[in-house]
């Protein structure tokens, strides 16, 4: 028997409270409501309610995306196709070079390989980051903008959207803290990386690769952090060169030649050709 496609009256008539709802209230839901229940389990075996919590993070977002993909089921394809899979990490080599260029500036002034242990804690932390971000600045809004929007010139507000609110996100971050300067450094880069990873899903649909990056990112970024002395200041200027330049390739993923095919990929997921919405 065919499975009947739900009415989604808020989604469907109003974008801009979509948006929020898919973001913020995201957000809320992985992290507080669904990663804070399971925080509760974790904690029972030995654990605090913060280190828990932290471990617990990436699997509210594993939990949040399953939801979605449910509530959108059948009228979403969000089925793996391998095919798309290679795409997406072959369309992320770019950050291999930022890499080598980060880690290498760690290690000229550590004077030595930069890696270093870290632990369950920190771990979790890192790879939840990249699953949870991901999932609520990536595949849920992006996925709906394309679900509300069939216009080519909208595309680029599909990636600058979710960049400048994943950027956001973290400045405010920093102005609970009482370190706006250092979170406002953090909050540019979290755009233009934001840019960029939403640029590799947006023309793949597939948001595993992004995952899987940007998980191993913070990890080796905190790897790298945990044994490395203090960086000069004029770091940061290389940082944001570099980060700048993975936005720009990112605007350059969703140029005009490239906008037929992906208003066809989003055609096909969302099933267009055969409902006519």
């Amino acid at each position: 028997m065919e499975k009947k496609i739900r009415k989604h009256r808020i989604f469907d008539r109003h974008t801009g409270l979509g948006l929020f709802l898919m973001m913020i209230g995201g957000l809320f839901l992985s992290q507080v409501v669904l990663g804070g229940l399971l925080s509760l389990a974790v904690m029972r075996t030995g654990p605090d309610f913060r280190t828990s919590l932290t471990m617990t993070a990436g699997f509210g977002g594993l939990l949040l995306l399953a939801f979605h993909y449910f509530w959108f089921t059948p009228e979403y394809d969000w089925r793996y196709k391998k095919e798309n899979i290679p795409a997406g990490f072959k369309l992320l080599l770019p950050i291999l070079g930022y890499w080598a260029i980060l880690f290498g500036m760690f290690g000229f002034f550590a004077g030595r390989i930069p890696f270093g242990p870290i632990t369950l804690t920190q771990l979790c932390s890192a790879a939840g980051a990249g699953m949870t971000e991901e999932v609520v600045y990536r595949e849920l809004p992006i996925s709906y903008m394309a679900r509300q929007w069939r216009d080519e010139k909208k595309i680029p507000l599909m990636v600058l959207i979710p960049g400048l609110v994943f950027g956001l996100v973290h400045l405010g971050n920093g102005l609970f803290t009482g370190n706006a300067a250092d979170y406002l450094l953090q909050a540019v880069l979290c755009v233009f990386f934001g840019i960029f990873f939403s640029a590799v899903y947006l023309r793949t649909g597939k948001v595993l690769p992004v995952i899987v990056m940007h998980g191993l990112h913070d990890i080796l970024v905190l790897s790298a952090a945990s044994y490395t002395p203090e960086l000069p200041d004029s770091v940061a200027v290389v940082w944001l060169v570099c980060e700048g330049a993975l936005a720009l390739y990112g605007l350059f993923l969703i140029r005009k030649e490239k906008r037929v095919q992906i208003m066809a990929l989003w055609d096909r997921k969302w099933n267009r050709q055969e409902s006519g919405r």
